[in-house]
């Protein structure tokens, strides 16, 4: 081989080094896009540090961010301000920020395979302001579809280049359509049951409020009473329920809906603590006005949750008139919301008649009940004598009453008190008993504060002590529940 060969030779090789060095090092983008590797992961998600996802589609660029309470998530639509953000259905966006990051390639895309027009295109935006992007190719085959992904990068850093993937096409089916508009949350007051801390429920009659203290209910509005655990649960999970038959995006005149007089108004606060313990509350207010169709199956009514966002719908109407809006439906039903264990001293004092004043006191020891005498003595009690207190224990505790009642019974005469106590003889609770003078079917009345609950018939030991001065109960209807302190139960009337 000559000499001018061999230089030849090593001149090509030289160029053909030189030109394969220029293909590796050319920048990820240029030119074709490089692939992720099958098998791999195309992006790391990091769900809980996603705060703002940015889905661009069909024209339009929508905008999905962290809602006000913990967990939820809204969506400013393309064309409307921050204040008239949509609540999106959390489970949806939790959906998507898993399938994106449990995503890996599953095929190497053909060397000419390009991301076509006409797919969506999904930025996520991080807590400390990195992001990263994938865009979708609008076409699926065989249940795989084609992706490019830009992998995460700190603000202010050139992206890098594109990376192409054949995926399952799990993310290309969860954006098909109109996107993360289809993920509207249509559940007005979700959360209730969870975080709910203070409820307020208004119409023209009146208004009820409940408050959670220390984990325990209790009724603040019209009285203060401790609550019926269960009928507030009932209420609870009937707010949280509340679906959006329609939602309004249009801008529509109060006057034209009736929200200019609402005929309801549902106020809901919720509370939890942040991660740094602080205690954070959002309020949200639901006003219900008139009739959205010709058959009024549904109302309109607007959410409120704070900061001018506002948002209009119809809701239906027979959901809303299963929220009671009588006191009564939500105050503890038996005389004491105390339970029998609590109670360790029992003090009963008549009033008027011929033994004015006569009063028993027992106390609970650790051999049974003993029966305090006035003469400072204590004397244990049998079987009979003992079942006697714990019937009059049992019955205040736990037997509902026909009737509760927050205004005053009339026609009632006062007949003897009971004071109820701890072990240690600490005041827990007083309780009057008074009689119905006229014929009644529940001529009994128990009365705590201002609350009134009426029965057919007392318990053996009070029946002793005081029966011969309680009238018979006389067959019959008892009273209406909540004795006219609400005309109606229903919300929406």
């Amino acid at each position: 081989m000559s000499s001018r060969t061999v230089v030849v030779a090593l001149v090509a090789a030289i160029l053909l080094a030189a030109a394969a060095m220029l293909v590796i090092s050319l920048p990820k983008g240029v030119g074709s896009a490089a692939s992720v590797p099958v098998g791999d992961r195309v992006l790391d998600a990091d769900a809980g540090a996603v705060v703002r996802l940015e889905l661009t589609g069909g024209g339009r660029t929508d905008v999905i961010r962290t809602g006000r309470t913990p967990g939820t998530w809204d969506l400013v639509p393309a064309g409307l301000s921050d204040d008239r953000a949509w609540s999106l259905d959390a489970t949806r966006v939790r959906d998507l920020l898993r399938v994106i990051g449990e995503l890996r390639c599953a095929a190497t895309p053909a060397g000419e395979a390009k991301i076509e027009p006409g797919g969506w295109a999904v930025k996520l935006v991080y807590a400390d302001g990195s992001s990263a992007e994938i865009r979708l190719s609008p076409r699926v085959l065989a249940g795989q579809g084609l992706l490019a992904v830009r992998a995460r990068s700190a603000p202010g850093v050139p992206p890098p280049g594109e990376r192409l993937a054949l995926v399952p096409d799990q993310l290309h089916a969860l954006l098909a359509g109109q996107g993360a508009r289809a993920w509207r949350e249509r559940l007005v007051l979700a959360g209730a049951s969870a975080s709910a801390a203070r409820v307020r429920l208004i119409n023209r009659y009146g208004s009820v409020a409940l408050s959670r203290v220390a984990g325990r209910w209790g009724v603040s509005e019209p009285v203060g009473a401790p609550a019926d655990p269960q009928a507030v649960a009932r209420l609870l999970a009937a707010l949280d329920g509340l679906q959006a038959a329609r939602f309004y995006d249009e801008a529509l005149p109060d006057s034209a809906t009736g929200l200019d007089q609402p005929a309801a108004r549902l106020i809901v606060e919720l509370g939890w603590r942040d991660t740094g313990g602080k205690p954070v509350s959002v309020v949200r207010d639901l006003s219900i006005g008139g009739p959205a169709d010709a058959g009024g199956r549904n109302l309109f009514a607007s959410v409120d949750e704070g900061g001018g966002q506002r948002t209009l719908l119809a809701i239906d109407a027979a959901a809303l008139s299963k929220i009671s809006l009588d006191p009564g439906a939500y105050i503890t039903r038996p005389a004491t919301a105390l339970s029998a264990l609590d109670i360790g001293h029992v003090v009963v004092a008549t009033a008027g008649g011929a033994e004015p004043g006569r009063e028993r006191a027992w106390r609970r020891s650790p051999e049974g009940w003993v029966e305090l005498l006035p003469d400072g003595r204590t004397v244990l009690l049998q079987a009979p004598q003992s079942a006697e207190i714990n019937g009059l224990v049992a019955f205040l505790t736990s037997q509902a009453p026909g009737t509760v009642r927050l205004d005053a019974v009339p026609n009632v005469e006062s007949l003897a008190s009971i004071r109820l106590g701890n072990a240690q003889g600490d005041p827990l609770e007083d309780v009057e008993v008074l009689a119905v003078t006229e014929p009644s079917a529940t001529p009994l009345v128990l009365r705590s504060g201002r609350v009134s609950r009426l029965y057919a018939a007392p318990p053996a030991l009070l029946e002793a002590m005081v029966g011969p001065r309680l009238p018979k109960a006389k067959a019959g209807p008892a009273p209406a529940a909540g004795g006219g302190a609400s005309p109606t139960k229903d919300i929406n009337k």
